[in-house]
């Protein structure tokens, strides 16, 4: 199999491992000062048993669902003005983005840690969907951020490359990043978080996705699962989310 982190790799190439492998890897994308920055917003937000998540297992989980809502987490907005990840989705999804309201951040989180997908459908009460969603137009991806340095443990992300299309693949692969470092992965990839790792383990995964059908419903199930993860009524769209949205032509 290709090399799926390729430092040379140009924005086709990029969308191209993407597209075949479900998933490429973009090397020093984060600065030093934004790499800490995120982190001390994940430690902050998660310290002296603040903000337990209350709808996720026994209620002691730190994890935030729906984050970019919660004002705390206005920062990471900053990713979609970032070049080098953005020209890599708009090349995916052929220059249609739509935002699948779809936003979670974790530290230490247990959870997750057997092979499965992130195709949000399932979560939709009304419908009967897979939770390993296969449709080849389905064109949602998982933007994956590791704030500390995962390449000499297995505390990174492993997945089953091609895994998105054809449920028998096999072939398991880690992804040992820098702090920096950004994933992308096709939200469908059977995927799963590493055990390893002496200290705080601070990640993003946010997603974005195709203007299509799929994305809506994706969008559907993603809402879904973070309000009751969150207790709420309702979701809420921050006014700052919808600007930066509206000001980039990202449909939502």
């Amino acid at each position: 199999m290709e090399d799926i982190i390729n430092m040379s790799y140009s924005i086709e190439e990029n969308v191209k491992a993407l597209k075949e492998h479900g998933v490429t890897v973009l090397e020093n994308v984060l600065t030093k000062e934004q790499v800490n920055g995120y982190r001390n917003l994940i430690q902050n937000y998660f310290s002296e048993g603040k903000n337990r998540c209350p709808g996720y297992g026994e209620g002691t989980q730190t994890i935030r669902p729906d984050a970019i809502n919660d004002p705390h987490f206005k920062g990471f907005l900053e990713l979609l003005d970032n070049k080098k990840i953005m020209d890599v989705l708009w090349g995916a999804t052929d220059n249609k983005l739509r935002w699948v309201h779809h936003f979670d951040v974790h530290m230490n989180f247990g959870g997750a840690k057997g092979w499965h997908s992130d195709a949000q459908l399932w979560h939709i009460d009304d419908k009967d969907y897979k939770h390993d969603f296969s449709e080849d137009t389905y064109n949602v991806y998982r933007i994956a951020i590791y704030f500390q340095d995962h390449t000499e443990d297995e505390g990174g992300l492993f997945v089953r490359p091609g895994s998105h299309t054809d449920s028998s693949k096999t072939e398991e692969y880690y992804i040992g990043t820098e702090p920096g470092d950004i994933i992308l992965f096709d939200a469908r990839i059977k995927h799963k978080g590493g055990h390893y790792y002496n200290g705080d383990r601070c990640t993003v995964y946010a997603a974005i996705g195709k203007d299509n059908e799929w994305s809506k419903l994706h969008a559907e199930g993603a809402i879904s699962r973070q309000v009751k993860q969150n207790n709420q009524d309702e979701y809420v769209l921050q006014d700052y989310v919808e600007q930066k949205l509206d000001e980039l032509n990202i449909v939502h």
